[in-house]
């Protein structure tokens, strides 16, 4: 399933997105320090270095198991900096640092709510580097258990602080929770040029059963990026499938209505191939759905390009389109 969210608004009425917004991550999400326990070359199974007796790696003994859906809004009021610790490992690959000494990467981003017009939730974020040309800055999630030639869909949203920057970033997996462990890439690079949340994904097939890691990768541009921030949310993982299922609808563009009705014009490309890259044969079923409502079924010939639909909302607002 793909997600997309697509504002939608009367004539005349814009959100305004300024330049100068009241929630800067540098002012409100200092990087904290590392623990000893979380360091750059640790593997699964092997204490890292310094790490106490009977420490284990970043949740082998209780994986995720797919499907999941990671956010960061629920961490407890006053801890969330400390649960994000917990719960995902960071490294500073690139050494980048902040004038204050403390490591320059990967930080939670704690602000739930409406600045300068903008509604801004809680997510993990990337600090443009100052040191280094190009960032090598990994987020990696808890372990996740994965069953062997079954394929599973990974995705995440990607968004930017604000206009005028581009962070890149890309993903990879693999059984050990350090650089040299991702070894296949699941995301490939993508340039994120945008303060509207895009879903990224990508297909992950492991060669046998157990534990795997999902590397969150910032490969960001000094230039391209200076002055702004990469936010990433949503870290998702849907359930295993056989491989023969349809792949992903693609090119998907939203336009909405010029003369302020509340309707959008959706148009995609219905997939070609299985999951597994098999040619389709027959029909290709897509539903619509908005914020988890079913709008719109449509029956698609494989590999079709410029499918089309027009969905009416009920109001002006945010809305999440997904794609069966």
């Amino acid at each position: 399933m793909q997600h997309f969210l697509q504002p939608i608004v009367f004539a005349g009425f814009a959100l305004c997105f300024g330049s100068a917004l009241a929630h800067d991550p540098l002012a409100h999400n200092p990087v904290p320090a590392k623990g000893d326990a979380l360091t750059a070359d640790a593997r699964l199974g092997v204490p890292a270095k310094g790490a106490t007796s009977g420490a284990h790696r970043l949740g082998e003994r209780t994986p995720l198991v797919p499907p999941f859906l990671q956010v960061f809004d629920d961490y407890t009021s006053g801890q969330e900096h400390d649960l994000f610790e917990r719960y995902y490992q960071i490294i500073n690959g690139d050494g980048d640092k902040n004038p204050s000494g403390t490591d320059r990467s990967w930080g939670y981003y704690n602000f739930n709510g409406v600045s300068g017009g903008r509604q801004f939730s809680k997510c993990a974020q990337l600090q443009y580097p100052i040191n280094v040309n190009v960032c090598d800055d990994w987020l990696i999630p808890w372990a996740i258990k994965l069953d062997a030639d079954k394929y599973y869909y990974v995705y995440m949203d990607a968004s930017l602080y604000a206009e005028g920057s581009t962070h890149r970033f890309e993903v990879k997996m693999g059984r050990y929770n350090d650089a040299a462990g991702m070894t296949t890439e699941v995301i490939p690079a993508t340039d994120v040029t945008s303060i509207l949340p895009t879903q990224c994904g990508g297909w992950f097939k492991p060669d046998r059963s157990g534990n795997y890691y999902m590397g969150i990768h910032g490969i960001s541009n000094k230039l391209m990026a200076d002055g702004g921030y990469l936010f990433i949310d949503n870290i998702g993982m849907e359930a295993a499938r056989s491989g023969n299922e349809p792949n992903t609808v693609s090119d998907v563009k939203f336009t909405t209505d010029p003369n302020g009705r509340t309707t959008v014009d959706i148009e995609f490309n219905a997939p070609a191939t299985s999951i597994d890259g098999n040619p389709l044969s027959g029909s290709v079923t897509v539903e619509i759905r908005r914020d988890g409502e079913l709008v719109k079924t449509l029956l698609c010939t494989p590999g079709q390009q410029g499918v089309k639909y027009t969905d009416a909302a009920p109001a002006q607002g945010n809305y999440q389109y997904s794609f069966t």
